[in-house]
């Protein structure tokens, strides 16, 4: 029998990389952390390491703290790769640290690899299950098919019981550019928004940031909040951050989080 707890285990997930996921993954942490939240993120794909490089406790050096990291993790991000057969464990323990949200930015194509931690999907989400924690699941999209027709598989893997999420990354385009999502071709995906709505999942955007600013943001490994108030930041950049993140913030909280 599973726990009432209200705890939250996120996973921000797409079969295709370079979407968006981190990007969504920094701004939830950043997000929910603002509001107090207890949350551990994990970074599960650390030779690329953006949730970890913006958000993770560094050395005097600038340097991943790996130690601090493991011990503050409500402070922190914990890096493990998830493709390693002793790494990938990381997702069992971390239910052992009793966060109030668990979130984990996985790299592109590695649901498969969740199956490894206990053999099969059956007894991970039962494990999560038992400790309390709902299940949700974020997909990120760009415009491409690619992007898309894996929607129907993540519901497959993570079956009926956990809450979906599909996020448009309108850096790919307006929300009507989903033609393979939501649009004219979306028979060739799949029916991906009609798989999303048969288990009761949900459809936010994340706004696009001009790219000068975003690249900004990355040249100084600044969080998003940061930079939201850096001085050393024009205002122009500062300003469009903070704005961002507002929105951000507002789109993930109508998901129902």
């Amino acid at each position: 029998m599973s726990k009432a707890t209200g705890k939250k285990a996120i996973f921000v997930c797409s079969q295709k990389g370079g979407t968006g996921k981190s990007t969504f993954a920094r701004a939830a942490v950043d997000h929910l952390r603002g509001k107090g939240v207890c949350l551990a993120a994990f970074d599960t794909d650390p030779k690329v390491g953006q949730l970890g490089q913006f958000y993770g406790l560094k050395t005097a050096d600038g340097a991943q703290d790996r130690k601090a990291n493991l011990s503050d993790w409500k402070n922190g991000v914990v890096s493990f790769d998830i493709r390693d057969k002793d790494g990938v464990g990381t997702m069992a323990d971390a239910l052992d640290l009793d966060a109030g949200v668990l979130l984990f930015d996985m790299p592109g194509g590695s649901i498969d690899d969740m199956k490894e931690v206990f053999g099969n999907m059956d007894i991970f989400l039962s494990e999560y299950k038992k400790e309390g924690y709902e299940v949700w699941v974020f997909v990120v999209l760009t415009t491409m098919l690619a992007s898309s027709n894996n929607i129907p598989a993540v519901i497959s893997t993570f079956g009926p019981d956990a809450r979906y999420v599909a996020v448009k990354n309108l850096g790919f385009g307006d929300e009507n550019s989903f033609d393979f999502f939501d649009g004219p071709h979306a028979a060739r995906a799949g029916f991906p928004e009609r798989a999303l709505k048969a288990v009761g999942g949900k459809v936010i955007s994340m706004p696009a940031m001009q790219s000068n600013t975003y690249a900004i943001v990355d040249a100084d490994s600044l969080k998003f909040s940061e930079a939201a108030v850096s001085t050393t930041l024009a205002r122009t950049h500062r300003t469009r951050v903070a704005y961002w993140l507002q929105d951000m913030g507002k789109n993930i909280d109508s998901a129902g989080l």
